[in-house]
């Protein structure tokens, strides 16, 4: 892993004393001491002399030349001994010894069905062990590199192993990837090791998440159920985490926004976390960004609840780099500290690119002392329940003469996106019956190019300028519309004609917010088939802008567009009445509301035999067509072939006749598609009980069944419908039995509505058997959780036999101590 010395732009550095570093620790503990006097801090701890493990040359000796590089991954295996899972370099391996001695022994590790080709770093990490079935879950931390390896794009990913010795892993796909696209990063973007701690039965994986249009959060969390997790890697199947956004788990860990947890935002280099089981808490370590001199230090801090972190105190300040923090206890599960436990880290003089020419492996022993507690801090404002507010809509609010309020019809004239100071406004044209750039007759080619040829927009429709240049529509947020979780729906787009001429293509449609893109650009395709862009915005505040912006593609030839609009939904607040018939005498204060995405179905879970479950369909696209629900035909069970098929007895299949349900069917897990047009189709009809609200789908997975390319074969195509308007565009299964992942955000569905997803040949069924097929629907819904225990903080005195020790630091004190704050890095 390739952390550099230098903080992002938006991390805040820890306090650094501007003194020698030898007084460092004495002056943190003098600080510290005289702070705890005043406020009788709940918590005490000592920290123990540097103990070295191994030097650098004891590891290279070793053959372990980059080891540790990153966070130490933890399995007991008794008689005091352990598997230990680290990176070496681009690679994993498994070391075997003692807490003491844990590189006695090295075997290397294999992770299989990764993506081939993809990533250039893969190695980990921080292990889950299950002793009911014997697997361990690693997270792996991978790259992407560009230039070189010190510009690079990183990501976290699960992998599964299964046998007894925890040597050969499989790939369970990616986890958790930043914000900000790799084509779009300002740097290398490092999102750590993927530390984790399981509690209140979801496993929580903290990282450095980085965000499109700038900035980053220096510790965020992503979560998903333990029991989810486990349940489906023993099926060789992914899970998708949720990232923590505005006060709740919102955002898909695949790109999603993120919140920074820590107030200021602090530097994290990097950092380790663990359920603590004497505080009955998290309690973590980080490493900060390299102070000007090249100093890493290491801070301690807890948390009740994996979201709300106590302010950080300094736990080791020596000079040079200290880095790859990991917290290791001593009990029977090693993952969770107890009142005393180690750090373990690595220690070098040069630190950065050139740490492995010097580094130890070292520890040191962290013993905790509670005390009296201090006045828990105040009850956090409840989270809002969902409830469902239209706020604006393109075609209801659209009028003539002016844009109604909250509107913006513009466009940009400078051939510049992201800027929307300088985007012009579109001026209302009687003659056309349009927003235009005239307020007249339309700009059209005339012989001469015009940039904003053509460009106009109407009630629902209109036409962009020449390549580069947009008809934009936004809507700013109100006050009498509030803050709030918002979400696009509703969208709709298409080309007003329905076959390709000549070299027309598509058009180009993205989102922003203010100055800040959106996922990526999406395509109107030259069919004339509708487009649906819902997706969720995130909490918006109110003067935030939403801009809709239609482009050219390559040209601009049969670019007019129809069917347009689009609605922007916020979740209002409202708290969750009391529902308990008996009160408390007293009452207890209200829990907060949290807002979590809850499965509504699932379609392994729900597959049954004779016929689908409530609300499931099982169908093929009998004419060749998707798009029209209403002409799909269903499946027939058939016990002879053990799954759905257009006959109900034996599966069609060539016969030296082409049939367009050759070999269609559909399974638990796995099916096949029909000749090429054909689909084999998957639909969820939202229940009654499940109710209206906002969903998505999540954990879809897909692989092709064999592991290699035979002959002309070729790959699946993935759609995912929502009644009879296709949800993003078309995804490609390929053709080396890699698992493929699809998610898609639903927007705001009503009972009824139907999800499907369909499966179909590319360009032919050859070996187009596909495997480990599953996706779930997914409502965001609110519950109210567990109350949690009042959070605390760690402070830090000198022992008794250390009075000498603070009073040696108190007449430091007298001295002309300067504390300065370390400036951001421009």
């Amino acid at each position: 892993m390739n952390v550099t010395a230098s903080a992002p732009v938006g991390a805040w550095r820890p306090f650094q004393f501007n003194v020698q570093r030898c007084f460092a620790a004495v002056l943190t503990l003098a600080f510290l001491a005289l702070s705890t006097a005043a406020t009788q801090a709940a918590l005490v701890y000592n920290v123990g002399q540097t103990e070295v493990i191994y030097t650098a040359s004891q590891r290279r000796n070793k053959g372990l030349d980059y080891w540790v590089d990153g966070n130490l991954g933890v399995v007991p295996i008794g008689n005091g001994q352990y598997h230990f899972y680290g990176a070496n370099g681009p690679t994993p391996v498994r070391t075997t010894g003692t807490l003491a001695d844990p590189a006695q022994s090295r075997s290397n590790v294999s992770i299989t069905g990764l993506p081939s080709n993809y990533f250039n770093y893969v190695a980990g990490g921080p292990t889950y062990f299950d002793a009911t079935t014997g697997a361990r879950l690693m997270i792996y931390h991978a790259e992407r590199h560009a230039s070189s390896g010190q510009d690079y794009y990183s990501v976290l990913g699960m992998a599964i192993s299964t046998d007894s010795q925890g040597l050969n892993f499989r790939d369970l796909g990616v986890i958790v990837e930043p914000d900000v696209p790799m084509a779009q990063r300002p740097h290398s973007i490092e999102v750590g090791g993927g530390s984790f701690a399981v509690m209140n039965g979801d496993m929580y994986v903290y990282y450095r998440d980085y965000l499109e249009g700038g900035g980053s959060s220096e510790l965020a969390v992503a979560k998903a159920p333990i029991s989810t997790i486990l349940a489906n890697a023993m099926s060789n199947q992914g899970t998708s985490f949720t990232k923590y956004y505005n006060g709740g788990w919102t955002q898909p860990g695949l790109g999603g926004r993120s919140s920074s947890l820590e107030t200021g935002n602090p530097g994290n280099a990097w950092s380790s976390v663990s359920y603590n089981d004497y505080l009955g808490g998290l309690v973590m370590m980080s490493s900060a960004w390299a102070d000007p001199s090249g100093n890493n230090d290491l801070y301690m801090s807890s948390s009740m609840d994996g979201i709300n972190w106590t302010p950080r105190q300094t736990i080791v300040a020596d000079a040079g780099e200290q880095m790859y923090p990991t917290l290791i206890g001593t009990g029977a599960d090693p993952t969770h500290t107890g009142q005393s436990f180690y750090a373990y880290y690595t220690d070098s003089a040069t630190g950065a690119w050139n740490r492995w020419n010097d580094a130890k492996l070292v520890r040191r022993l962290i013993t905790l002392n509670n005390g009296s507690v201090p006045p828990p801090d105040p009850e956090p404002t409840p989270t809002p329940t969902p409830a469902a507010n239209v706020v604006a809509d393109f075609q209801s609010d659209f009028q003539a003469g002016g844009p109604a309020k909250g509107w913006k019809y513009m466009w940009n004239s400078n051939g510049k996106l992201g800027d929307a100071s300088k985007y012009a406004p579109l001026k209302w044209s009687s003659a056309v019956g349009a927003y235009n750039t005239t307020g007249g007759a339309t700009t059209v080619w005339n012989g001469k190019s015009h940039n904003d040829d053509y460009l106009m927009l109407g009630a629902d429709s209109g036409h962009p300028g020449r390549p580069g240049y947009y008809a934009i529509t936004g809507y700013t947020i109100q006050t009498d519309d509030g803050a709030g979780l918002y979400s696009l729906i509703g969208s709709s787009i298409m080309k007003s004609d329905t076959i390709k001429t000549g070299d027309e293509d598509g058009l180009d449609l993205l989102l922003y917010i203010n100055n800040t893109k959106l996922g990526a650009l999406q395509s109107v395709s030259t069919t004339g088939s509708l487009l649906s862009f819902d997706r969720d915005l995130g909490q918006l505040a109110v003067g935030d802008t939403v801009y809709v912006m239609i482009g050219a593609g390559k040209n601009q030839n049969f670019d007019l567009f129809k069917s347009f609009d689009f609605s922007l939904q916020r979740t209002s607040m409202a708290t969750i009445p009391p529902t308990n018939p008996n009160p408390d005498p007293i009452p207890n204060p209200q829990q907060p509301v949290e807002q979590q995405w809850v499965a509504v179905a699932g379609f392994r879970n729900d597959f049954q035999t004779g016929g689908p479950a409530a609300g499931w369909k099982y169908q093929w696209s009998a004419t060749g067509k998707a798009g029209d629900a209403s002409k799909y035909a269903n499946l027939k069970w058939s016990a002879t072939v053990g799954a759905y098929n257009t006959t109900g007895g034996a599966t069609t299949v060539w016969n030296g006749k082409a049939h367009s349900d050759d070999y269609l069917m559909l399974g638990l897990d796995s099916g096949h598609p029909g000749r090429a047009g054909y689909y084999t189709i998957a639909g969820y009809t939202i229940q009654a009980d499940d109710g209206a609200g906002i969903y998505r789908l999540d954990s879809g997975f897909i692989s092709k069944s064999d592991g290699a390319k035979t002959g002309d074969e070729d790959g699946l195509e993935l759609l995912v419908y929502v009644n009879n308007i296709r949800m993003a565009g078309i995804e490609t299964v390929l053709t080396d039995g890699s698992l493929k992942g699809f998610y898609r955000d639903l927007g705001q569905l009503a009972v009824g509505d139907t999800v499907y997803v369909l499966i179909g040949s590319a360009k032919n069924l050859n070996y187009d058997l596909f495997s480990n097929f599953n996706f779930n629907i997914e409502k965001l819904t609110a519950i109210t959780p567990a109350a949690a225990s009042a959070s605390f903080a760690i402070s830090a005195v000198p022992e008794p036999s250390s009075a000498a020790l603070l009073l040696a630091a108190m007449g430091l004190l007298g001295n002309a101590v300067r504390v300065r704050r370390s400036n951001l890095r421009n």
